[in-house]
């Protein structure tokens, strides 16, 4: 069996969870984002579309954290962005990111994405918890994607 293909949808998967944990890991420890990367085995080891993607996600959320952000507080019913897990906030901002800044990106494809990596990484029950969140981000949000 060969390696599976990294470019096309295949690289977009694999990009969104290396934007995931690159953001994941410049939220657990104060260092920046090119460190990070510099640091970061799987991410070297990726073929360049799935880097150069995850690149544009990680970038565009620490560029827009404040508006990505702001609609995740919008969108948390009764919660805080402090109560989330940290995989949980990777997540969701890299998820509200591409919800709210890539037109390129159709909102479902987003969302079943992150539920798809949310069932990988984070608590049996948070894929339904992200799908609620970003679907409520989406529809205040992003309502011509859905």
């Amino acid at each position: 069996m060969g390696v599976p293909d990294q470019g096309g949808a295949g690289g977009r998967r694999k990009g969104r969870e290396l934007a995931m944990k690159l953001v994941y890991q410049v939220g657990v420890s104060p260092r920046p984002l090119a460190e990070a990367c510099a640091g970061f085995e799987e991410f070297a080891a990726a073929a360049p579309a799935a880097r150069d993607f995850a690149l544009e996600l990680a970038r565009g959320v620490e560029a827009r954290r404040s508006e990505v952000d702001a609609a995740l507080l919008a969108a948390l019913k009764d919660w805080t962005l402090e109560r989330l897990s940290a995989i949980d906030g990777a997540l969701l901002r890299v998820a509200t990111f591409e919800l709210l800044f890539r037109e390129d990106i159709p909102a479902r494809a987003t969302l079943d994405e992150a539920i798809e990596l949310s069932r990988e990484y984070s608590a049996g029950e948070s894929a339904g918890f992200l799908n609620g969140v970003l679907d409520a981000v989406a529809r205040t949000g992003a309502p011509h994607k859905l």
